[in-house]
């Protein structure tokens, strides 16, 4: 299956896009002079782009449920090619773990008031700091990576 798709998986899913695209096109200007024709507040309920936000969604999901799963399969093949990749996934949920443990939701100031306005409660404030702390923390570990990987080649 693999071999199947490494060669043929592009022409499949241009393929499949351009299908849904074709139906999307077809049920659209199918629909157009009845939309056409609706008053402007009934337009908004009417089904004419069901078609092309349904496959749309399909193929998102399809996507994300193939790189789960070749994932998954990849990993468990060849468990020892896979561990240091595991490893640093355990690093970054541990180093969000800890951003999320030591984060504060904020009860004043701007975003204090602008948590109150929008109803976002604790526990999202102390999800979205834990969040950005770890892309800190991992932006500057990769800036310091780098520098050392650019030193490094000076002097060799």
């Amino acid at each position: 299956m693999y071999k199947f798709l490494s060669s043929n998986g592009q022409v499949l899913a241009f393929g499949l896009g351009a299908l849904l695209s074709v139906l999307f096109l077809v049920s659209w200007l199918g629909g157009q002079e009845s939309l056409n024709a609706l008053p402007d507040d009934e337009k908004f309920k009417t089904g004419i782009f069901d078609a092309g936000i349904l496959g749309a969604t399909a193929l998102v999901v399809l996507a994300a449920l193939m790189l789960v799963g070749f994932g998954l399969y990849h990993t468990a093949t060849d468990f020892k090619k896979s561990l240091k990749s595991i490893i640093g996934v355990v690093a970054l949920i541990a180093v969000f773990i800890i951003a999320y443990s030591t984060s504060t939701p904020d009860k004043t100031g701007m975003v204090g008031d602008a948590a109150v306005k929008m109803g976002v409660s604790d526990n999202t404030q102390k999800l979205i700091g834990g969040g950005l702390t770890t892309m800190y923390i991992m932006m500057g570990l990769s800036l310091l990576a780098l520098a050392a990987s650019e030193i490094r080649n000076i002097f060799k």
